[in-house]
């Protein structure tokens, strides 16, 4: 087991930190380990790791390693701290939580690169926002039906339905998909976290996806086949859709209101 020494100090850590908002709802959502954005320190790409159980474990790791030569080997001397909101200053491997908030700071080689700062907002929310549709003349839908926007956990969406599948399945299974639709403004470092409840044709799971600038959307290219799709669930040329919402966590670029 290495050993550590324990650091009070009044100055923040200069390289990465990150706050977490409603720290107890992680492991209420299932999330029971979340992987930070990469830092630069030393040259280097690092990121870092929280896992919360009976105990809250932190851990630093190179980013980006598989373009390294052969046998490379990097000598760090680190720091992992951690934010005592009720004094003021950063203590090493010690927990303090206030107001369900944690702030988690990280040192690598020399303090000399800028601050990379995120923030993690977990959101309570006890009833998943539903939305559902009739879509009538289902056989003249054309290659693609995009449902009108709404808004679910303050952001912006829309369902795809394909009635004659994707690129992928054309001819073969119906396609749904689900788009974020302001995800596309996001920052590259952005991203939120929904579970979602599909349309109800074949499918009964709940999913957890995380939506960013690169991947907007989210679904399923097989959601039913074609032909099951109509014994049953086009009546009259009609079809009804229904998908149940919870935005769970949002990622985000924050400044620290700590100024040392």
């Amino acid at each position: 087991m290495p050993e550590f020494t324990k650091e009070t100090r009044d100055a923040s850590p200069a390289h990465f930190l990150i706050r977490i908002e409603s720290f107890s709802l992680l492991s209420k959502h299932g999330i029971k380990e979340y992987e930070s954005r990469e830092f630069v320190a030393g040259d280097y790409k690092w990121h870092k790791s929280e896992k919360e159980g009976n105990h809250v474990s932190v851990y630093l790791a190179m980013a980006g390693t598989s373009s390294l030569p052969v046998d490379w080997e990097v000598n760090a001397v680190f720091s992992i701290f951690l934010y005592n909101q009720i004094l003021d200053n950063y203590l090493c491997f010690r927990g303090f939580l206030v107001d369900d908030n944690c702030v988690f700071g990280a040192e690598v080689f020399v303090i000399k690169s800028q601050r990379v700062v995120e923030c993690v907002s977990l959101r309570k929310v006890p009833v998943p926002y539903k939305r559902d549709w009739k879509i009538s003349g289902f056989s003249e839908l054309g290659n693609v039906w995009i449902s009108e926007e709404f808004t679910a956990g303050d952001h912006k969406w829309n369902v795809e339905l394909y009635p004659d599948g994707d690129i992928r399945e054309k001819g073969r299974n119906v396609s749904v998909f689900l788009r974020c639709v302001d995800s596309k403004s996001f920052a590259p470092d952005e991203k939120l976290i929904i579970f979602a409840s599909p349309p109800a044709a074949s499918h009964s799971e709940t999913y957890s996806i995380w939506f960013t600038s690169s991947a907007t959307n989210w679904g399923w290219s097989e959601f039913i086949p074609i032909a099951e799709m109509r014994k049953g669930f086009i009546v009259d040329d009609c079809c009804f859709l229904e998908i149940d919402i919870s935005v769970q966590a949002v990622v985000r670029n924050a400044p620290y209101p700590n100024s040392n």
